[in-house]
């Protein structure tokens, strides 16, 4: 019996809990009918949200918003729209269902030939209670053709509304009122008429500005205004449509014309040096050539691919030219070596040449070591010269046959030379300090000469290398002589300039600062950029005047300090 009324207290605490728990999960009922409100709406792209809205034009999306107050505990809604078939089509695609409940299915089933669309929610959770309220829907609306102005109607009816506990209990709510939006017809204004009226006849390039003008008109247009001009206005729009294309023909057209002229004048203006070929091309016309290269590199990059023949033949004429060059120089020093310039005169053989041919035997051999030594180009510049030195030199080998100790003499002058024909070949127009060393070899081996007759026959072109030593010294002197000015210049930075015995020489400004090492130097160069002497004596005896005051004050200074230690020391002798 015990047992027993324990196995019946159980149950019954089972059953309260089982109680208890379905109290739980069970919604709470619905304390007031539900009121449903439509309004219209656009969305804003730039604030991303929607705006109320109640007039449109066609090519807009209107968006029906549907509002509901709380709903404590939805399980399913299902509602028909309504609407004009004939002025919107509707947007499932863009539609949006905000009811918070994830697990939730909704679904659109439009009838556009009724222009009716049945919207059914529901919720797919019954062990929570789905609270709703506020914004449950936007239904998208594209608005069709709009020929004249004129309003429409939206509605809504409710068709079931129920809770989410498992026997779906109905919910009560209202009708809601109907809305209605606004839709007016798209016009376009005379003035964005007239714009795209200057457009029929396109003039290269004049007509730039108009087509920019009646382009940024057209983009901004809305797509009603852009199709009733199409259907309304087709000359406006195909002349607008087609201007850019038509400008561009005319722009191609133009630009060949004028690549032709460019590339034409080009050719015509430089003909003679375009004319001209590696063989035929002289110093002479370095000047047109230098000309024609500057022209090509101004061209245009369209011009030049149909000039490239051009292109590559001119930097091979431009390296001619400066072959050309070289060979000249080549030749000049050749014949403007100070060490046998005079052998050139013709009148030597006129003047008892038989006397005085080993005067001229030694300059004759250094002048055909020198030839032996120029490019196969400059030997043909010199083709007359040489055959003179060989005239020379054949006269010469005359008399050297009959005078043996000359023709020993000739042969020893000839090696000397030969030996050092580099530094022989020095003048004053290509001496450097580089050289120095070099040409004192030379001489030293000149005066290391035992051979009298051989040391006097090379005389003279010892001579010349000593000349050489001196025009070397002379410009170390002026190197040396250089003095640094820091000055003033009018309407620029300061710049430091170099004096020098020739002339006077610019140089950077952080040349002149590593020059100045120290502060003395920075106040002489002060100095001297004021310009007088008087100057640096006023401030040499500024430093003097110092140096003397700053020597007494020390004096005075030591006196007085030798003159309180004695009294100190007095003074402990009396105390003791």
């Amino acid at each position: 019996m015990k047992i027993k009324n324990i196995f019946l207290q159980a149950v019954s605490v089972m059953l309260c809990v089982v109680f208890l728990c379905s109290l739980s999960v069970t919604p709470s009922a619905q304390n007031a009918p539900v009121s449903f409100v439509l309004s219209s709406n656009e969305y804003s792209i730039s604030n991303n949200s929607f705006i109320s809205k109640d007039t449109f034009q066609e090519g807009d999306i209107v968006y029906v918003k549907i509002t509901a107050t709380q709903i404590d505990a939805l399980g399913g809604l299902v509602f028909t729209a309504k609407y004009d078939k004939d002025l919107f089509s509707f947007m499932p695609n863009k539609s949006i269902c905000k009811i918070g409940d994830a697990d939730g299915d909704n679904a659109y089933y439009p009838n556009n030939e009724k222009g009716e669309v049945l919207t059914i929610y529901e919720s797919s959770s019954y062990d929570k209670a789905t609270s709703v309220a506020g914004a449950i829907y936007y239904l998208a609306f594209e608005v069709k053709d709009v020929n004249t102005n004129s309003s429409s109607t939206f509605s809504i009816s409710i068709e079931d509304l129920y809770d989410n506990s498992p026997a779906q209990k109905n919910i009560e709510s209202n009708t809601p009122d109907s809305i209605i939006v606004n839709l007016v017809s798209e016009t376009i204004s005379e003035q964005t008429l007239s714009l795209f009226k200057k457009l029929e006849n396109i003039k290269y390039p004049d007509s730039k500005a108009d087509i920019d003008a009646a382009l940024a008109e057209y983009n901004s247009l809305t797509a009603a205004q852009k199709k009733l001009l199409k259907a309304s206005h087709s000359s406006e729009y195909e002349w607008v449509s087609t201007a850019k294309t038509r400008y561009n023909r005319l722009a191609e057209q133009a630009g060949k014309a004028a690549l032709t002229a460019e590339v034409n004048g080009f050719k015509k203006t430089h003909a003679k040096i375009l004319a001209k070929t590696t063989k035929t091309i002289t110093i002479s016309d370095e000047k047109a050539l230098a000309k024609a290269v500057s022209s090509y590199k101004n061209l245009s990059d369209a011009a030049k691919t149909y000039l490239q023949a051009e292109g590559k033949h001119l930097p091979a004429l431009e390296e001619k030219i400066s072959e050309l060059k070289d060979i000249k120089i080549e030749v000049e020093e050749f014949l403007s070596n100070d060490a046998y310039s005079h052998i050139w005169d013709k009148k030597i053989l006129e003047n008892r040449f038989d006397l005085n041919y080993t005067d001229y035997v030694s300059y004759i051999q250094l002048a055909l070591l020198n030839y032996d030594l120029l490019s196969d180009e400059a030997k043909e510049k010199v083709k007359s010269e040489y055959k003179w030195l060989l005239k020379l030199d054949s006269e010469a080998k005359k008399y050297l046959e009959i005078d043996e100790a000359a023709a020993l003499l000739s042969e020893k002058t000839a090696e000397f030379q030969k030996t050092h024909l580099k530094v022989f070949m020095l003048n004053q127009s290509n001496v450097t300090e580089s050289d120095r060393t070099a040409i004192q070899i030379v001489i030293d081996a000149y005066n290391a000469l035992e051979d009298k007759e051989l040391k006097k026959a090379l005389a003279p072109r010892i001579e010349s290398l000593k000349a050489l030593l001196q025009i070397l010294d002379e410009a170390a002197k002026q190197e040396a002589d250089k003095e640094t000015v820091y000055v003033e210049v009018p309407g620029e930075t300061k710049t430091e300039i170099v004096t020098v015995p020739g002339g006077t020489e610019y140089v950077t400004k952080t040349e002149y600062v590593t020059k100045t090492d120290n502060l003395t130097n920075t106040v002489i160069r002060t100095l001297k950029q004021k310009g007088t002497l008087s100057n640096i004596i006023l401030i040499m005896f500024v430093f003097l005047a110092i140096s003397v005051f700053i020597m007494v004050a020390s004096y005075i200074l030591c006196e007085k300090y030798k003159k309180k230690a004695a009294a100190k020391e007095n003074n402990e002798e009396a105390d003791l």
